[in-house]
């Protein structure tokens, strides 16, 4: 029986990276015609980088698996990705390559200043997500930024981030720590965004309040009041204002066990820059 193995975990930080407009034209120009039309078509150049940063992540997954099944006729170029209509990537059946790669799984996510991607073997999916902890600068104060989502969360996730964080200041943070791990439950499962968010019920279980050092992965989720143990949660902060969640489904305690922890590796352009040659 297949289990479950985290094969990479990476991460970009787009705030490092400020590259002249030659040095972008550049790695937008070694990306197939599809994946460069994707990313010239955001406005922004924040949009852009995070953009052209999820093309280059996904082309470096396959770049190591070919070399470390030294596949050396495959050209990384040539590999063609697909999407889900609710976004969730894959390799296509059509790519090259397709046979000796469809048995991966992967999932990429950006918010704030970071990319990031996870893969997978063994037949479970995985899902990531990334926050950056901070007010939007277009809500007036805390309060009404979170009563935007009060729909969306259970009762016993409201209590957690207006209760108990608002006792130590940390109602913000669990917020899009709770909100992390729905995207990233979502993500595992391929739905995207549903009607009933709040139905996906999370218990941080005593997770400390002040959790930027911490790795946990004792929350729990409840999915219409009903446990799901087959789904297992990761959660830690890739610097001080960006919380990541991994999920991995279905997965048992003793599988996620072997693979934790689940640590983040931070990629430079200049390791990106060399996988599509």
């Amino acid at each position: 029986m297949n289990t479950p193995k985290i094969l990479y975990t990476w991460y970009f930080n787009t705030s490092k990276w400020n590259p002249t407009d030659s040095e972008f034209n550049h790695l937008c120009s070694k990306l197939p015609p599809l994946g460069e039309k994707k990313v010239r078509g955001f406005i922004q150049l924040k949009d852009r980088k995070s953009a052209l940063i999820s093309q280059l992540l996904r082309y470096k997954l396959f770049f190591e698996l070919r070399n470390k099944l030294k596949l050396d006729n495959i050209a990384i170029k040539d590999i063609l990705f697909q999407s889900t209509k609710e976004g969730r990537p894959s390799i296509s059946p059509s790519s090259v390559g397709y046979t000796h790669f469809s048995k991966i799984d992967f999932n990429i996510t950006h918010h704030g200043d970071i990319v990031a991607l996870v893969a997978a073997e063994g037949g479970s999916k995985v899902g990531v997500d990334v926050m950056k902890i901070e007010l939007p600068s277009y809500e007036k104060d805390l309060d009404s930024f979170l009563e935007v989502f009060k729909t969306e969360l259970s009762d016993r996730e409201w209590n957690q981030i207006k209760l108990d964080g608002a006792n130590d200041g940390h109602s913000l943070n669990i917020f899009y720590e709770i909100w992390c791990l729905k995207e990233a439950l979502l993500k595992s499962y391929g739905t995207g965004l549903t009607d009933y968010l709040s139905k996906e019920d999370f218990n941080l279980n005593g997770k400390p309040r002040d959790a930027k050092n911490v790795i946990w992965n004792q929350s729990t989720i409840d999915h219409f009041g009903k446990p799901l143990n087959n789904i297992k949660f990761q959660e830690n902060y890739l610097n001080e204002d960006h919380c990541i969640c991994t999920a991995v489904y279905p997965c048992t305690e003793e599988e996620f066990q072997e693979n934790c922890p689940i640590t983040y590796e931070e990629v430079t352009i200049n390791e990106l820059d060399g996988v599509l040659g």
